[in-house]
């Protein structure tokens, strides 16, 4: 760590980690992820429909599986939703699985 000028965290607790193992705070910088919600908000509409968007690596750490079992509750009472998912990984075939037990291939 003595050879690092400086740190970037995107959480509080990933700071306090860094911290933890021994890092100057004032090496660290906390830059949070998000989205302006000023620049980027959904279009005023009245169509139901609504997608929700998966990008990533298709690993157990990503909570995919969690979001995976969470869509099939969802769409048991609303019909109108879908789940794209984008990305590779280990779990591609758990989540093909998955889709196919549950009668999710079109959604």
């Amino acid at each position: 760590m003595s050879q690092t000028d400086h740190f970037i965290c995107y959480s509080e607790k990933a700071k306090q980690c860094l911290i933890a193992e021994g890092v100057p705070e004032k090496k660290i910088s906390l830059i949070p992820l998000g989205v302006d919600t000023t620049l980027f908000h959904p279009a005023n509409t009245q169509n139901k429909k609504v997608t929700i968007l998966f990008v990533g690596r298709l690993v157990e750490e990503k909570g995919i599986q969690d979001l995976c079992k969470a869509f099939a509750l969802v769409n048991k009472s609303i019909s109108e939703v879908k789940l794209r998912i984008v990305g590779s990984g280990p779990l591609e075939n758990w989540i093909q699985s998955f889709a196919q037990k549950n009668n999710l291939e079109n959604k």
